[in-house]
């Protein structure tokens, strides 16, 4: 990595941010992430890793508050895309919901 380069903004997402996060901790770059939610990006122990938006974990509690609350909605499915992202939100949202006294399915799981 160049030796002026102290800071990185910003990957597409939590795969390719946590990927790449190991590299700019033993380069001492610091690495801004406006997109990556997944908990494991800043649970890593890096001092150089940084979040500007909330965890999937916080996501999924305002979606199923929201789905729950205001939707009114009780019976859910709840489809993803297999990615850190898509998986991470999704299992945080079923999370949420079953608390909130929700069930539904996921993918191929049902779940109470």
């Amino acid at each position: 990595m160049a030796d002026h380069v102290v800071a990185v903004v910003r990957h597409l997402n939590s795969s390719v941010s946590i990927s790449a996060s190991k590299i700019y901790s033993d380069a001492d770059v610091a690495q801004i992430s406006g997109a990556t939610t997944n908990p494991a990006f800043t649970q890593q122990g890096y001092k150089t890793t940084f979040r500007v938006v909330p965890t999937d974990a916080r996501q999924g509690l305002v979606f199923a508050t929201y789905a729950l609350k205001t939707l009114h909605s009780w019976k859910i499915v709840v489809v993803d895309d297999a990615t850190l992202y898509g998986r991470g939100l999704a299992n945080a949202f079923a999370k949420a919901v079953v608390a909130g006294g929700g069930n539904g399915h996921q993918g191929e799981d049902s779940w109470r």
